[in-house]
């Protein structure tokens, strides 16, 4: 059987920030209420809670759990909360359940259709160290490990019709698996511990449940928080992303054109050598031309001088 968490004012709770979606306009009015004492603050109805019931447990036992109060449809909450609690972790790390409300209404009252989300986290061994290279041994340690592993299951109840969600509202699911992480994230310290009350066998689980059940009653009213929390976040984290995406491109794009700039260069390097091989041996041939010319018209000029020069002698002798 399942023991619900009430509200406890002697304990203190953790504020995980303002439950903007919890404005007064958009609850149910006609199941508010109003404090005692003469204080009109209205209360949420229960047809406008979010989460109605989440628990931590440890190998299929309750660990710490925490409901709302004055559901008047308990009966449904506890049946739902049994089956999710219940249900064997499947392939990824969240199950989900849905729970159809009863085509007749009881005494009247109208049950919306719950869902019902767990969270499934496994915890091995560590397994022994050898210093000896011995592999029967490391795979015996290893099969320990895991046969000693510990399996923690955060489990929530949660109306998607619930009048407090601004409908539509696209981001239901993505906003329960964020308060199950959450949840999660914030025990951990607690649980780390091997002498913790949360990991012995046996203990007197009023200890967790006095400390750690207004913490986790507080987390499920303020699920509207760690929803958008999360979101913001992604958002910046894809947007960081998508910035180191773009420079890498950018840079491995200029990586590219310096590459071919620098193929570029050395190729009209390459060419310019060639060039100057060829401005100088084109040189060469044409001084080896001018001066052969210059020999050959050299010795004609020598040779009709002589040809001349002959007569003229013979004449005047």
């Amino acid at each position: 059987p399942l023991s619900f968490c009430t509200t406890r004012n002697t304990y203190p709770t953790m504020s995980f920030g303002p439950e903007i979606d919890n404005d007064p306009s958009t609850e149910d009015s006609s199941t508010s209420t109003v404090q005692e004492g003469g204080d009109d603050t209205p209360q949420v109805g229960p047809l406008a809670r979010k989460v109605l019931w989440s628990c931590v447990a440890r190998d299929g036992v309750i660990i710490v759990d925490a409901a709302e109060e004055n559901i008047p449809f308990q009966k449904a909450v506890t049946k739902a909360a049994n089956e999710i609690r219940d249900q064997p972790p499947g392939i990824s790390e969240f199950s989900t359940c849905f729970f159809k409300p009863p085509k007749v209404a009881l005494k009247g009252l109208k049950t919306p259709p719950l869902v019902g989300l767990k969270l499934t986290v496994t915890e091995y061994g560590e397994p022994e160290a050898f210093d000896e290279d011995d592999d029967d041994k490391k795979a015996v340690a290893a099969w320990d490990a895991h046969a000693n592993r510990t399996i923690w299951s955060f489990c929530c109840v949660f109306n998607p019709a619930a009048t407090s969600w601004k409908h539509p509202y696209p981001h239901v699911d993505r906003d329960m698996e964020s308060f199950l992480k959450e949840i999660n994230r914030i025990s951990a310290p607690q649980r780390e511990p091997r002498n913790s009350p949360w990991r012995i066998s046996g203990w007197d689980g009023s200890t967790v449940q006095r400390d750690f059940g207004p913490i986790l009653l507080g987390a499920m009213r303020d699920v509207g928080y760690i929803g958008r929390r999360d979101r913001v976040n992604q958002s910046v984290e894809d947007a960081k992303k998508s910035m180191n995406d773009n420079i890498s491109h950018m840079l491995e794009e200029n990586h590219v054109q310096a590459e071919k700039l620098l193929n570029t260069s050395d190729d009209l390097m390459d060419q310019t050598k060639v060039f100057k091989k060829k401005s100088k041996e084109l040189k060469k041939d044409r001084q080896w031309k001018n001066r052969k010319m210059a020999m050959i018209l050299g010795g004609t000029c020598a040779t009709v001088g002589g040809a001349v020069a002959v007569p003229v002698v013979a004449v005047l002798l």
